[in-house]
């Protein structure tokens, strides 16, 4: 990223100086600024998971759904963000097994991940409000089935991700390129 700019500086109003600035070290701040925010962001979450897995009440359906959105959204900041970061703002360079893991599969798991956390939570309120009796004897099998759908729902959804990803070795581009026609 280059930004240029062109100033034209006065002193006392008699000199006149232009040129071309590139602004590299501002851009360098603003990438700082961006990582610290970032990294603050993933510490954050975390504490939050931690602090919602070790508080004593552990029957609350709706916090053990919270804490896995939680956790969902820990890894798009894990998985998605931070990889981002590091390879097209910093420009440390892909390898073939970075670019296929990390980036092409691992780096949209996540975000169908979190989505379908949502809808979790949601119908699990929305089952807890039309059934309130039959809500409150549903043990543990029913919620580890839902959050595991939202979890199992993204890793499958995220494979046609995986399969048109490509890894280019000449400038070092990892990429996601779909077909136009699917099916010819």
């Amino acid at each position: 990223m280059n930004l240029n700019y062109n100033m034209t500086l006065h002193s006392n109003g008699s000199n006149n100086i232009s040129g071309t600035v590139h602004n590299r070290d501002i851009d360098y701040q603003v990438l700082k600024w961006i990582s610290l925010i970032i990294l603050v962001g993933i510490i954050g979450l975390n504490i939050f998971v931690l602090a919602l897995l070790l508080s004593r009440n552990n029957k609350s359906r709706m916090k053990f759904f919270v804490a896995n959105l939680a956790f969902a959204d820990l890894c798009v900041g894990t998985f998605f963000v931070l990889p981002e970061t590091l390879f097209n703002w910093f420009e440390v360079q892909w390898n073939a097994y970075a670019c296929y893991i990390l980036y092409v599969y691992f780096s949209m798991v996540p975000f169908y991940v979190s989505t379908y956390a949502i809808v979790v939570l949601s119908i699990d309120r929305a089952y807890v409000i039309a059934k309130p009796l039959a809500a409150a004897s549903k043990g543990n099998t029913y919620r580890y089935g839902l959050a595991l759908s939202a979890w199992c729902l993204g890793c499958l959804l995220a494979i046609p991700y995986g399969v048109f990803g490509v890894y280019t070795t000449d400038n070092n581009k990892c990429e996601q390129i779909f077909p136009n026609k699917l099916v010819s």
